[in-house]
């Protein structure tokens, strides 16, 4: 869903999708979205309810995506007053800034020394996987060595289950495009060779390695001790020990494979230094 919203972010396109409330009943919503901020242990979209004419918050487990309905909007300014509820959760500024602060020492030092440890010769690799929709089965994988950028695995995979059209929206690989393509289990012995001993990053992890492990179940295959979590580490969910509760953490890349892959790298090479980033969204 950050992937979903980011991309129309980018493009200023208002976005459509099915809203569940705490009642459990659903509507359609369709929002020029602002920003996805971090409440407690939930994500929140903060967008403009085009029908309701006002700001809303929507948290993001209960959207399903539809499709960006196509009309770009002029980004609005957020209104300042004590009758707007939602700037609770909205960093300081009626124009939207990031809200700042110094982040704890400690916590940026225990960051720093991981993506040391994770950025020397052979101890991580950096990962990053296109699929047929939000989830579904992987249509593109893509390996890079940590330590020196070089790519050791990118290539498209024959899903064998048709790419929605939501997701070709975001990737823009479509059925066409894998025909020829290796299946999963022609994939997966080259992947558990070239991590084999080494930690796996992605930048959501959950996603990343849920769809690994999916696919892998789905073929009745073995993954062997990448089935454990100890393999696995999240870049995003380090970067956010060092920024403000309520910071953006969107990659804000251009979700294909191998460029999502490096651009993690980026941000894994960006916190070895301690530095704080600007959030995407």
């Amino acid at each position: 869903m950050l992937d979903v919203v980011n991309a129309a972010h980018e493009r200023r396109e208002r976005l459509q999708f099915d809203f569940r409330g705490r009642d459990g009943n659903a509507t359609v919503r369709d929002v020029e979205p602002h920003r996805v901020v971090r409440s407690g242990r939930h994500w929140y979209l903060l967008a403009y309810d085009v029908e309701r004419a006002d700001w809303r918050t929507f948290r993001l487990d209960r959207v399903a995506p539809r499709a960006s309905t196509g009309p770009t909007f002029k980004p609005r300014t957020i209104p300042t007053g004590d009758d707007a509820p939602y700037l609770s959760m909205v960093p300081a500024g009626a124009s939207g800034e990031m809200w700042t602060r110094e982040p704890d020492p400690a916590a940026v030092q225990a960051v720093t020394a991981w993506a040391q440890a994770m950025l020397r010769p052979g101890a991580a690799v950096v990962i990053d996987t296109e699929t047929t929709d939000l989830p579904g089965a992987i249509c593109e994988i893509a390996v890079v060595d940590a330590a020196t950028g070089e790519t050791l695995l990118d290539t498209l995979v024959d899903p064998r289950t048709p790419i929605a059209a939501s997701a070709q929206h975001i990737h823009g690989i479509s059925d066409a495009d894998v025909v020829g393509a290796p299946s999963w289990p022609e994939v997966l012995p080259h992947f558990l060779a070239i991590t084999a001993g080494r930690q796996v990053l992605a930048y959501n992890v959950d996603f990343d390695a849920g769809v690994v492990r999916a696919d892998t179940e789905r073929y009745g295959l073995d993954l062997g001790d990448l089935a454990q979590d100890e393999r696995w580490g999240c870049i995003m969910r380090r970067r956010a020990e060092t920024l403000p509760p309520s910071a953006g953490l969107a990659l804000g890349a251009g979700h294909r494979a191998l460029g999502d892959s490096l651009a993690a790298l980026d941000v894994l090479r960006t916190l070895s230094t301690a530095a704080m980033f600007t959030p995407t969204l």
